[in-house]
């Protein structure tokens, strides 16, 4: 597992609060384990089954760690419309993640918004974040996802731009009311 990883993961779990944005894909923490595997899968091509699984299991505890917090984690997860559009694995496994989504929308403490194609002037087009706050027991950090090495943050100079981007592309989002009706739609399409 690369440390990036296990760092990330450790962050996560002791983050209060914690914003997902993605573009053209599902945020991690915020994929169903089949659509988990068809996106490491295809990044981590030509890799073994079993280093396959063990990058998808890992991802699933990670989630569960959470998801699953005592307390609760204020968590927010924001994606482009193209990541509901766009087919990973199968048209099955997009319909699942849709209705996880659906889901993870319904639970106290978690947002969903969608970002529509068509909304100009995304500060954040072309790359993942991810940040992570605090709640004052140690410095925010921002974390930077590309398919590259991961870049993490945790100056305020860095971060205070990367949080803005993160509040920005929310207020250019659908409202979570709005975009739970998106994803019912998307959904019906599917049936």
């Amino acid at each position: 597992m690369p440390r990036a990883f296990e760092r990330l993961a450790d962050l996560q779990a002791d983050a209060a609060a914690i914003g997902f944005y993605d573009t053209g894909i599902v945020p991690g923490l915020a994929q169903t384990r089949d659509y988990a595997k068809a996106v490491i899968t295809a990044f981590w091509w030509g890799s073994s089954e079993s280093e396959v699984e063990n990058l998808v299991s890992f991802r699933m505890e990670q989630q569960r760690r959470v998801l699953e917090a005592d307390p609760p984690k204020d968590l927010v997860f924001v994606l482009t419309e193209t990541a509901l559009d766009q087919v990973v694995g199968s048209m099955d496994v997009l319909r699942s993640q849709v209705l996880h989504l659906l889901q993870l929308a319904e639970r106290p403490k978690a947002t969903v918004q969608v970002v529509r194609s068509t909304v100009p002037n995304n500060p954040l087009l072309g790359g993942g974040l991810i940040t992570l706050d605090f709640a004052g027991a140690a410095p925010r950090i921002a974390f930077a996802a590309s398919h590259g090495p991961a870049t993490y943050h945790d100056q305020e100079e860095d971060t205070g731009p990367m949080f803005r981007a993160l509040d920005r592309v929310r207020e250019l989002a659908l409202t979570p009311k709005e975009s739970f009706d998106l994803l019912l739609t998307k959904l019906k399409d599917m049936q």
